[in-house]
């Protein structure tokens, strides 16, 4: 029996990466941040030198006449020189000779890095430990630190001294300075005792963001296919396979680029969003219970269902036509929300951060099955469902939200038509050609192995009204070859609350998309498709029944015998295709 798509909502067991988010949004918020991000470290290039060997500005702290390079001595070299460059700031190159008179010299060179357009600094963390640190004398002379922004043709003093606390020292450097032309030098004098210790040099960059969410209307979420016949089903349960992989990149203009990462400390988590105050807040002790979302590449997210979650499907209606995609369904989440960062100081930066969802709703994904009938009118119009879909409580519990003209928290034609656009045989059109092929032209669809392939689908004898059932295991497969180039685009228009109009979070993103208030995801290959996983019993397939208890059964049945399954290699399903 078909079971309703509100209860069926309430059991369903997902996959999916990034769905597809075919729906009007409206948007919310932002968080700023600034952080500062190493981009560069140096290499140690000359560690000590020869008889006026290099040209540098040092003896400067005791004059004894040599000035730039004329130091007729020999510089020696510092002590694990690459602990100034590696990423631990509690190691440390050094610089400690005792009871004699000699200099000790290194200098650090960068490669060069493209100007971002941020602000950038250089950033030296050293110090001149006073006397008796890790058993050094340290008296009478000095060290010191000095950098040069022309490759070492002219060099700045950041300090040269006999005694110093360990100090991050940061230089500020122009958005268009050259690294390949900056180096650093780092120089003591030990006549006779001195010790310096450099802990850490890196090209550092300010990085200013705001993270704020849009309100969609709804996400498809997947399909699940009717196996043939009323008292058949299929059941996905104890795996993660079922789901589909989606991007947003292709909403974004030219030049625009778009990176994905999630923002609360365990990446598998989709939690809560709302606003406190003006600030968009994300509510990490409220997630979901039934999914969790993971970052696959650079550009995608997947969303996986819990294995303790369980879904089936039922078949179709008439067991003597068991051929009707009406009977298909598809499941759309009705409370999402798509998180977004922008950088405030490179706005063609921008970093989806994946999914959260609107407790204004429930505490947790809203999610919704509809069967195809219901949504192309086929079946009629259902009351239940169209107050599902008009999404009430939006108006009654965030009425400040406000849409574009002629849209609102309801789905309109237009977005059930976008919907629909999810399973390729709603539109009565799709066909795979003859014979069979073993993976469909579009890549949407790959044959699975034998077993269950075919499932029969025969009439039984005379005196079983009810049909045979057989039990068939399915098998998910490793699509990640034969599922490449599977696509399906649903772009929708998404609006803003009115007090927040003005804010750079809205206007960066409004700015750097394609098509000013749409945006757009592209379903692909469910990632999570990788790998085979049996799930036992998990196809029942019931034949047409036969009454009568003595020949002919009436009527009897003429139609397709045999029936091949298919992966849908976007969501994971199974498909169910009358054999030639």
């Amino acid at each position: 029996m078909f079971t309703s798509p509100l209860s069926c909502a309430k059991r369903m067991t997902w996959s999916l990466v990034a769905l597809a988010i075919l729906c009007v949004a409206c948007a919310q918020t932002s968080l700023a941040t600034s952080t500062n991000t190493v981009i560069a470290r140096p290499t140690a290039t000359l560690n000590g030198w020869g008889n006026n060997a290099h040209v540098g500005a040092y003896e400067e702290g005791q004059n004894q006449g040599f000035n730039w390079g004329l130091n007729n001595d020999t510089t020696y070299p510092y002590t694990n020189v690459s602990s100034a460059t590696d990423t631990s700031t509690t190691t440390y190159a050094y610089s400690g000779y005792q009871h004699t008179h000699k200099y000790s010299g290194c200098v650090y060179t960068f490669s060069a890095v493209a100007p971002s357009g941020r602000a950038r600094f250089l950033k030296i963390d050293s110090q001149v430990p006073p006397n008796g640190t890790d058993g050094f004398v340290v008296n009478q002379r000095s060290a010191g630190v000095w950098y040069s922004l022309n490759g070492g043709s002219t060099w700045v003093q950041v300090y040269n001294s006999a005694s110093r606390a360990r100090t991050v020292d940061s230089i500020a450097l122009s958005s268009t300075q050259n690294l390949a032309q900056l180096q650093v030098m780092v120089f003591a004098d030990s006549h006779d005792d001195m010790y310096h210790k450099v802990f850490d040099i890196n090209v550092s960059e300010v990085v200013n963001t705001v993270t704020g969410y849009i309100n969609p209307k709804y996400v498809v979420l997947g399909v699940t296919y009717a196996p043939p016949g009323p008292n058949s089903n299929v059941t996905y349960s104890n795996s993660n396979f079922v789901g589909s992989t989606a991007t947003t990149t292709d909403s974004f203009s030219t030049g625009v680029t778009v990176s994905v990462s999630t923002t609360n400390a365990s990446s598998t988590k989709i939690d809560a969003w709302g606003i406190t105050g003006s600030t968009a807040v994300e509510d990490t002790t409220s997630q979901s219970a039934d999914f969790s979302q993971t970052t696959t590449n650079t550009n995608s997210f997947t969303v996986s269902k819990k294995s303790t979650v369980s879904y089936l499907t039922a078949g179709t209606g008439d067991a003597f036509n068991p051929v009707n995609h009406d009977y298909d369904t598809i499941w759309i989440w009705l409370n999402p929300l798509l998180i977004y960062t922008v950088d405030t100081d490179v706005p063609t930066s921008i970093t989806w951060n994946g999914y959260g969802y609107d407790k204004n709703d429930i505490p947790g994904i809203d999610k919704f099955g509809v069967q195809v009938g219901w949504l192309n009118g086929h079946f009629g119009s259902n009351p239940s469902i169209n107050t599902v879909l008009a999404r009430g409580w939006v108006t009654a519990n965030e009425p400040t939200l406000v849409w574009p003209a002629g849209q609102g928290p309801g789905l309109t034609s237009t977005d059930i038509a976008n919907i629909l656009l999810a399973d390729p045989f709603a539109s009565g059109s799709y066909v795979l050609p003859s014979p069979l092929p073993t993976t469909s032209a579009d890549h949407r669809y790959t044959q699975v192995l034998f077993p269950p392939n075919p499932v029969n689908y025969v009439q039984s004898g005379p005196g079983n009204g009810g049909g045979t059932t057989t039990m068939y295991n399915t098998e998910n497969i490793n699509s990640s070859t034969v599922g490449q180039g599977t696509t399906q685009k649903f772009t929708q228009t998404f609006a803003i609350e009115q007090k927040l109009s003005t804010t750079i979070f809205f206007s960066t993103i409004t700015t750097d998309l394609k098509v000013s208030n749409t945006i757009s995801l592209t379903h692909g290959l469910d990632s999570s498709l990788t790998t085979t996983a049996t799930q036992t019993n998990a196809l029942s397939v019931t034949g047409p029944g036969c009454p009568q208890t003595s020949p002919p059964c009436s009527p009897l049945y003429a139609g397709p015998g045999e029936f091949i399954v298919y992966q849908d290699n976007q969501y994971g399903t199974f498909m169910f295709y009358p054999s030639n």
